[in-house]
């Protein structure tokens, strides 16, 4: 498996070649980024068009976490910008989409196959080099969201959606690891893992995590069936309790060492 990082604005004030420097400082096992940025916030689009320079110059991955604008256009605008950073890392770039969540269940489905349909219908019209993934979700208060199982229909709907595994919204919705179904397995393209104290979720998974057996399980679970693709550490930098960012980026890096020892016999 391959690790990533979840990255959002909370990383800017550090540029990204200084970024890579403290990565190669401090650890070697990174594979890559998974990224989050506001299409209409000029200083975060060009963040990323630098950081996917300095990715591609590096030999690492970069995927992105797609938010939902309220407006088409925007949606779509933001199609265009991650095409732009597919062209400056000459790869296809996986975008993971949540889905979108209304009343009902049933029509959250229906929603989110709409939403998901016109991007991928989108993506094949400009002839872009980009995939989208789908997450599952947890329940919250009050919002009864999509969770893995929910999410068949609308990959049966859509051949060319694929599934982005997040173990820990399963923990937090069913407690434990369950089987993926077929649909599931087969769509499977990248993996978020990252534990949950109370209603505090993208928290750090320690060695005295509460809830450490059941992602270890999770993890060989990946194992045992041959899953190989992306893993991305998703954590809330602020979830490490140090003084500065540069601090905060190394405990995120020195938190690699204690998953990776787990993907081995």
């Amino acid at each position: 498996m391959k690790i990533l990082i979840s990255m959002n604005y909370k990383f800017m004030d550090v540029t990204p070649k200084n970024l890579l420097e403290i990565i190669r400082l401090n650890n070697s096992k990174l594979d890559g980024f998974e990224v989050c940025i506001n299409a209409n916030i000029v200083s975060e689009i060009n963040y990323l068009k630098e950081l996917a320079f300095e990715a591609h110059r590096n030999n690492l991955i970069l995927q992105m976490h797609g938010t939902i604008y309220n407006d088409e256009a925007t949606n779509y605008k933001y199609i265009d910008i991650i095409n732009d950073i597919s062209n400056i890392m000459e790869s296809n770039i996986n975008i993971v989409y949540h889905p979108i969540y209304n009343d009902s269940k049933e029509e959250s489905v229906i929603a989110s196959t709409k939403f998901l349909s016109s991007m991928l219908d989108y993506i094949l019209l400009k002839n872009y080099k980009l995939t989208l993934s789908v997450e599952n979700l947890n329940d919250i208060i009050n919002q009864d969201r999509l969770n893995k199982d929910d999410l068949v229909p609308i990959l049966e709907k859509l051949p060319d959606l694929k599934f982005t595994y997040d173990i820990g919204h399963e923990l937090i919705d069913y407690g434990k690891i369950t089987d993926l179904n077929e649909t599931l397995k087969q769509r499977l393209n990248n993996v978020h893992i990252h534990t949950f104290h109370n209603t505090h979720d993208h928290q750090v998974m320690t060695n005295d995590d509460i809830h450490k057996e059941s992602w270890i399980k999770g993890i060989t679970y990946l194992k045992v069936i041959n899953y190989s693709g992306t893993m991305v550490l998703e954590y809330d930098l602020n979830s490490f309790l140090f003084n500065t960012l540069e601090e905060k980026i190394v405990g995120y890096l020195a938190s690699i060492d204690r998953i990776t020892e787990y993907f081995y016999d």
